[in-house]
């Protein structure tokens, strides 16, 4: 009882609600339920999301937000990533911080020993040595990210499928270096999506992704996904690589919105409009220059603006029909919009659900509910990351006289939710740090797709040569993902063969047929001539 009263004083003492509080404001789509798994002072303005494959959640802690809009200058509160763990009656009971003193971090992903982190102007890896939770070691695997605009920050750190990290240079650019590799030219990034080998110091690619901003999301086959504050959902559907070699040819755009309600599209938010929303909103219709504001700007909510965070729903406990699903993130209107993807031609349309037409998967009668960032959890279930900030807005949007006014960093919150079926409690997470090579192999076919990555990223960066003949036996599953999975696995333990290729450009699935391409595409050069 100390502790909980404790936990709810420090809400108090920030503004925020408590957690039960918060809890009842939320309204979950029918059939679904939110529990709070982790608040203050566990956990403190969490902006980034990772399982490991010890299933402890990893949380990027982001206070120095808003900083004035800019991230030139020093933060006014240091950032953290924490390691959650030790689930037990509904919450995390363990808090280890992993690592502090960072100006802006933004994305984390569990690697080897520890962690790969974006905190521009770099990505870091931090490894820890001892196995205490703690990091020891520092490396700057890349350097040279801009950080101009606070709100445009390299993010979105992802273990593709492919067996490359992928990222998001969001606005800020930036001339990317290598300093383990200094004979290595700069990569002139532009604002675009990038891919890198972590085991492999220098190889480093610019990619499509133009136009993201804040999130970073692959479906079950490698396609990518992104957002930005006015257009929640957009696809790329143009790799840059390929769009490089022929320079003077003019292609559509790499890079489009598929939402079919348009960018900067309606929401039905459940939260009262701030007073200050309404006072600027009042200011810019009336002003001289009003025709320059979109119309969603007019208005004090209730459209996209903010969108961020965004995910494919890969696990394996909603119903079948949520399941590819896009799931994003406004906190401005205090809601998680879903958006079902229809395939079309070459891309995707997103529609909404015909059951929410005219609601969201999940919004909060409460204006401190500002989600994030989303993550499928290794048990099916999605977690949502809560600023719980009482305003979300960069101070360079808004009058003097109101931002006078505002607590634009009421730190001292932040939650972190559970969204499941109704009734589904959290059940035991895997080990499979502790898995064989046959185990780890056999999950390369598992429902869940955080299972599957995390197996083969384990099989890959570790090396496990081993488990090939088991890998390669995946070839011939019934599950088309899972011969996919086999095939990227091979190919990262350098065991991709002719034969294997050859079988999978016959394969009766076209995702496999395609990557098939992919994987032959290196191979080209080395092959044997075709017989007349």
């Amino acid at each position: 009882m100390l502790l909980i009263g404790f936990l709810l004083a420090c809400a108090q003492d920030s503004g925020a609600p408590d957690p039960e509080t918060a809890r009842a404001a939320l309204v979950p789509a029918d059939g679904f339920e939110a529990a709070c798994v982790a608040w203050e002072p566990d956990v403190v303005d969490p902006i980034a999301l990772a399982f490991d494959e010890k299933g402890r959640l990893w949380v990027v802690e982001m206070p120095g937000y808003p900083n004035g809009g800019l991230a030139e200058s020093p933060p006014r509160a240091p950032g953290r990533v924490k390691i959650l763990d030790d689930f037990r009656d509904g919450r995390y009971r363990k808090v280890t911080v992993f690592v502090s003193g960072l100006d802006f971090p933004t994305s984390v992903l569990p690697y080897r020993r520890g962690a790969i982190v974006a905190a521009a102007p770099d990505l870091l890896y931090f490894e820890d040595t001892d196995g205490d939770g703690r990091a020891d070691r520092r490396r700057v695997l890349y350097t040279g990210f801009g950080r101009k605009n606070i709100q445009a920050l390299v993010n979105g750190l992802l273990w593709g499928i492919d067996n490359w990290v992928h990222g998001l240079g969001a606005g800020n650019g930036g001339e990317i270096l290598c300093p383990e590799r200094p004979d290595r030219p700069p990569v002139s990034l532009g604002g675009r999506a990038f891919r890198f080998r972590p085991d492999e110091p220098g190889r480093f690619e610019a990619e499509s992704g133009l136009g993201g901003q804040y999130g970073l999301a692959e479906d079950d086959t490698g396609r990518r996904f992104t957002c930005a504050n006015p257009a929640h959902l957009k696809e790329i559907v143009l790799p840059d690589r390929y769009l490089a070699r022929a320079p003077y040819v003019s292609a559509p755009p790499a890079v489009v919105d598929i939402p079919e309600h348009g960018a900067a599209a309606r929401l039905y938010r459940l939260s009262p409009f701030e007073t200050w929303r309404v006072e600027r909103t009042r200011r810019r219709a009336g002003s001289a220059d009003a025709s320059r504001f979109a119309k969603t700007e007019l208005v004090p909510g209730g459209y996209v603006t903010s969108a961020s965070g965004l995910t494919v729903y890969r696990g394996d406990l909603f119903p079948e029909p949520y399941r590819g699903n896009v799931f994003v993130c406004d906190p401005a209107n205090n809601v998680v919009h879903r958006d079902v993807l229809v395939p079309e031609g070459v891309r995707h349309r997103a529609r909404r659900a015909e059951e929410e037409k005219e609601r969201e998967f999940l919004a909060s009668r409460d204006i401190w509910f500002r989600p994030v960032f989303l993550a499928s959890g290794p048990d099916g279930a999605l977690y949502v990351a809560d600023f719980a900030r009482e305003v979300i807005e960069t101070p360079l949007s808004l009058p003097d006289d109101l931002k006078a006014s505002l607590n634009l960093e009421s730190r001292g919150a932040g939650r972190i939710w559970r969204v499941a079926p109704r009734g589904a409690a959290a059940g035991s997470v895997p080990r499979l740090d502790a898995a064989s090579d046959e185990e780890l192999a056999r999950t390369l076919a598992h429902p869940n797709a955080w299972r599957r990555l995390t197996a083969q990223r384990l099989l890959v960066q570790d090396r496990r040569r081993g488990a090939v003949p088991a890998v390669r036996a995946l070839l011939a599953a019934r599950d088309p993902l899972a011969r996919l999975h086999a095939l990227w696995t091979l190919d990262g333990l350098g065991a991709l063969e002719a034969p294997d290729v050859e079988r999978a450009l016959q394969d009766p699935a076209p995702r496999v047929r395609e990557h098939a391409v992919r994987l032959a595409e290196g191979r080209l050069a080395h092959a044997a001539p075709l017989a007349p």
